[in-house]
């Protein structure tokens, strides 16, 4: 799972190797996360001990290299990847046809290994690194089922923060799943980021000015999600250079602006991602309006 070269994390552990940037904090606030009461909400299945045989890499990214996997006494072909106890405290208690499966996970001395559903076409990213750009009628139906995965995660109280194509896997009839909860935080009330992480190219105005953050920070990714499906290239690639981190990140959170609409687009099209890019969090669209575009009837 190839991605662009611009993915943000300060103060994640060693074993996980990412492009770090210090970032000047704008505000007092200090997160201490309590995703979900932690592992209180773990599902039985989390502590039957199962038996995997590791298989060939099959993608890498921000969150590390995956692996194929078999289990030995099912037979099912599995995905896994190390990752946070964090994400793995989400992932337990989601059930959505849109979210990708948890399946089981293990703790190793160098972290914990999730073993999650294995989706045999691979991410949007990777479908648009071999066939270029798609068409709006397949990015609709694309859109709704997102949609509906993020509306899910948003009632369960959880912000994704890091929406783009490499996050989201593809199954062999098309359908499409959430994936990547390494970024995600429980929704509360007055919530900051003490820290900077994520993408940068879709990262909303206020996550990168360090800001109050919300659903309506994951509204603007998924609008530079879409952005992305139909050009085929990361949002704002034709007004920022991405070389200079630290200048893209001011352009973002200060010129005022959003990326660029394509005028192929059409009108409906061009209506949905104005809704889901508006600079003022406040301004942004709801799900549920959204749902009541014309693009997406």
């Amino acid at each position: 799972m190839k991605s662009v070269n611009n993915t943000i994390r300060i103060g994640t552990q060693k074993q996980l190797k990412h492009r770090v940037l210090k970032v000047p904090r704008k505000t007092n606030h200090h997160i201490t996360l309590d995703p979900i009461n932690r592992f209180n909400q773990m599902k039985d299945c989390a502590t039957k001990k199962m038996d995997f045989k590791l298989g060939k890499l099959i993608g890498s990214g921000s969150q590390g290299q995956v692996y194929q996997a078999m289990n030995m006494d099912t037979g099912e072909i599995v995905a896994y990847q190390q990752k946070f106890d964090v994400e793995l405290s989400f992932l337990q208690i989601l059930q959505h046809k849109n979210i990708i499966k948890y399946i089981s996970h293990e703790n190793t001395k160098d972290g914990i290994l999730i073993y999650q559903e294995f989706m045999p076409m691979g991410s949007i990213s990777q479908l648009l690194s071999d066939f270029g750009p798609i068409k709006e009628e397949t990015v609709k139906r694309y859109t709704q089922q997102i949609l509906n995965g993020l509306e899910y995660l948003h009632k369960k109280g959880i912000l994704h923060l890091d929406l783009k194509s490499s996050n989201i896997l593809l199954d062999s009839n098309g359908y499409v799943k959430i994936s990547d909860f390494g970024c995600s935080r429980q929704n509360k009330e007055n919530l900051y980021q003490s820290i900077l992480q994520g993408s940068v190219p879709w990262m909303a105005p206020e996550v990168v000015r360090q800001e109050r953050i919300g659903p309506a920070s994951d509204i603007w990714s998924f609008g530079c999600l879409i952005l992305e499906m139909i050009t085929g290239r990361p949002p704002w690639s034709e007004q920022i250079n991405f070389d200079n981190p630290a200048t893209s990140l001011l352009s973002i959170g200060l010129s005022g602006e959003y990326p660029r609409i394509p005028q192929s687009a059409s009108i409906e099209m061009k209506e949905f991602l104005l809704m889901c890019l508006s600079v003022d969090p406040l301004q942004r669209a709801t799900i549920r309006q959204l749902k009541q575009s014309a693009f997406l009837q």
